[in-house]
């Protein structure tokens, strides 16, 4: 979570210390976004443009799937745990 904009900020290092043209474009949720807006001041400061495409899903997807899953699991588990017993 939260990889794109720091690997993008990496990518036009490279390209800017190679020569490499080319555009690099940063796909993340708006969760990431939130959680790291640091690397939009670093590629501001060190002049490093890229494309940034943010899905809006009004959250942190990953950690609301996580949560939904391993409460699922715990559940069940609970449930046939109390059954056999």
């Amino acid at each position: 979570m939260a990889f794109a904009l720091p690997a993008a900020n990496a990518a036009k290092l490279y390209q800017k210390h190679t020569g490499d043209k080319g555009n690099v474009i940063a796909v993340l949720g708006d969760g990431g976004l939130n959680m790291l807006p640091g690397p939009l001041n670093t590629s501001k400061r060190l002049d490093l443009p890229f494309m940034a495409v943010v899905f809006n899903d009004g959250g942190y997807g990953l950690i609301r799937h996580r949560i939904i899953y391993f409460c699922f699991i715990n559940s069940s588990s609970i449930k046939k745990f109390r059954k056999t017993n």
